[in-house]
């Protein structure tokens, strides 16, 4: 019939010790129900990290990337929501 569509923005701003780096905004769109398997949500998160350049790939639908300290998370999900 029609496609659902979301987009919210959210600022963070927390540090991540784990992780070592400073949370900015996070991003998160979704279009139809991820959850049923009609759909699909995707997350970019931004955040400032200690490095010039890197970047690293968890899994096929996740990767970061670093340039001059500005830090990109890229992450899609077809089976769930990203909170």
């Amino acid at each position: 019939m029609f496609d659902l569509h979301n987009l919210r923005a959210r600022t963070i701003f927390r540090l991540d010790t784990i992780q070592r780096h400073y949370r900015l905004w996070r991003i998160v769109y979704e279009r139809g129900n991820p959850g049923q398997g009609k759909g699909y949500s995707v997350k970019v998160a931004i955040g400032l990290a200690r490095a010039w350049w890197r970047t690293e790939r968890q899994a096929d639908h996740d990767i970061m990337v670093t340039i001059a300290g500005l830090r990109l998370h890229y992450s899609r999900s077809y089976g769930g929501y990203f909170v």
